[in-house]
């Protein structure tokens, strides 16, 4: 068991679960807990329960120290303060577990914008706010432990009820995966991802329309079974690993791989990459998603490619919605989609709210596909620790513009097939972690039962010229349509200067099972040889 004597440790969402379970293991090895919970219930409604204060009565109940804590993680300069005063009180700051979540259950077309907001403001908001406030005192005194909770419903799984949530984890994966790479001297940010037996839990069952008479959840681990695993991360002997995520189910840990590349097909081929894709998505492309990996390492897949243009459709005329505040790509998307037989009607202001966004839907009538390409902010990317975390201040309202305008075209598409590409850019830090929680939206959207026959994309440009503009209309158009590009809904999907490619979907690297909740001492030195294998 790693000693934390001399530690001083910081839990939000302390008050109850799993940030309860693990504010008491640190105090049991230990460190001096700062509970943090403002007492709200699951889907963040202010019930002011004294949950923190409890965490703590049970800590010094044990011959702990604590301290409690009702600030909200999405107060940003509540937040602050409160990391001065532990230092005030304390000295320092050495850990902090951010376990503070709240969940809410509607689909995409019954969501609201506040539905989304809430969900999106305390995990990733809020996470975004800890961060700000702890980083600048752990890379001064060159020593921390920062500990995100991310979720399988944002990695491996998707969230049917309750994409928000999904999306919101996604975000927090790849932050952690963005962020651990580049963290200050003597400071680790990784993320656990725990599957356990906790209120969320149970109210998500409930949602999903389990009977509660009959609701067992006896063989799931317990809050208390993740705790070792959080202690593990935010221990002094784990500062050789950050950037990473951990999944725990008590008595197995698992590393989690980011989304890895399997594909890369050049844009500039002699046949024109619209005329390409006729060949790279059935043979390249789709393959890949299926099977999540490549196909290749073998003879070659096809010779040179000969693929025919796209066709128009016969027919009557398709409409698509193609919602973006940039000119230029805006007029290429056009081009490529009337290629599809797509009569195209362009709505250049992309940053709508919900409800602004259904109304636009509305007046325009019935559409069959819908491209959502807003612009990103231009600034020069900084891969510094500060520069990371700046580019994320934006990355819950562009998750929000993708969201609002996928629930107001679903919601229009009743009685008719909807195809949705999302283009999200992903020349920054931030970017990129907005194109996969866009992406993981689009997967739960697609696996949710609907009456709608919908299929959603998502496409992240990882480059700021113009030379991926045509590719790019190109690749958008054919997924607006084509029908064999179907089993390319969620697929993370990506376009740079020169190629586009596919990537795998977050996945496990290696499992260690060890038969209860007590982390062995030789599970660290598998989860490092997984990370950097043995030569």
């Amino acid at each position: 068991m790693t000693d934390m004597s001399g530690r001083v440790a910081v839990v939000t969402g302390g008050g109850a679960g799993i940030g309860s379970a693990t504010a008491l293991e640190l105090a049991r090895r230990g460190a001096t807990v700062v509970a943090v919970d403002p007492g709200a219930g699951v889907r963040g409604e202010p019930l002011g329960e004294p949950s923190a204060a409890e965490t703590v009565r049970r800590i010094e109940a044990r011959g702990g120290r604590g301290l409690a804590s009702t600030v909200s993680v999405t107060d940003a300069t509540a937040v602050r303060a409160l990391f001065d005063d532990v230092v005030r009180r304390f000295g320092h700051v050495d850990v902090v577990v951010n376990a503070a979540g709240v969940l809410r259950f509607p689909r995409i077309a019954e969501a609201s914008e506040e539905d989304w907001s809430t969900v999106l403001d305390v995990h990733l908001g809020g996470y975004l706010n800890v961060l700000a406030a702890a980083l600048p005192l752990m890379a001064e005194a060159g020593y921390g432990r920062l500990v995100g909770v991310t979720s399988g419903v944002g990695l491996s799984r998707t969230s049917v009820d309750g994409p928000a949530y999904g999306s919101a984890k996604r975000a927090v994966a790849a932050l952690t995966w963005q962020l651990g790479r580049v963290a200050p001297p003597g400071v680790t940010v990784n993320a656990l991802s725990p599957i356990a037996a906790t209120r969320m839990v149970r109210e998500s069952l409930l949602a999903g329309g389990a009977d509660p008479r009959g609701l067992d959840l006896s063989a799931m681990p317990s809050a208390e079974d993740m705790a070792p695993a959080a202690a593990l991360l935010a221990g002094a002997p784990f500062g050789w690993c950050s950037g990473q995520v951990v999944f725990s189910a008590g008595s197995e840990l698992t590393l989690m791989a980011p989304p890895k590349l399997l594909e890369a097909v050049s844009t500039g081929g002699p046949s024109g990459f619209a005329d390409e894709l006729s060949t790279v998505v059935p043979v390249v492309f789709a393959p890949a998603e299926s099977r999540q990996r490549t196909t290749g390492g073998s003879n070659p897949r096809f010779g040179p490619v000969t693929g025919a243009p796209a066709p128009s459709v016969p027919g009557p005329r398709r409409t698509c919605l193609v919602v973006s505040d940039d000119d230029a790509i805006a007029a290429e998307l056009s081009g490529a989609l009337a290629a599809w037989g797509f009569a195209v009607v362009r709505l250049p202001t992309a940053d709508a709210g919900f409800d602004a966004a259904a109304e636009e839907v509305r007046r325009t009538g019935p559409v069959d596909a819908i491209v959502v390409a807003p612009s990103e902010p231009t600034a020069a990317e900084r891969t510094d620790w500060q520069g990371v975390l700046d580019s994320h201040a934006g990355v819950t309202a562009r998750v929000l513009v993708h969201a609002g305008w996928l629930r107001a075209a679903v919601r229009q598409a009743r009685d008719r097939p909807l195809r949705a590409v999302h283009v999200l850019p992903a020349g920054s830090a931030g970017g990129r972690s907005a194109a996969q929680a866009v992406t993981q939206l689009a997967r739960s959207v697609c696996d949710t039962p609907s009456e709608v026959d919908i299929a959603v994309f998502a496409v992240g440009v990882e480059g700021c010229s113009g030379e991926e503009r045509e590719p790019l209309a190109a690749l958008v158009a054919r997924l607006a349509g084509a029908a064999d590009t179907r089993e390319l809904a969620g697929a993370e999907l990506v376009v740079r200067r020169g190629w586009a490619g596919v990537r795998a979907h977050p996945a496990p690297v290696v499992t260690t099972a060890f038969g209860g909740p007590a982390v062995p001492d030789w599970v660290p030195g598998v989860l490092r040889e997984a990370i950097t294998p043995a030569t």
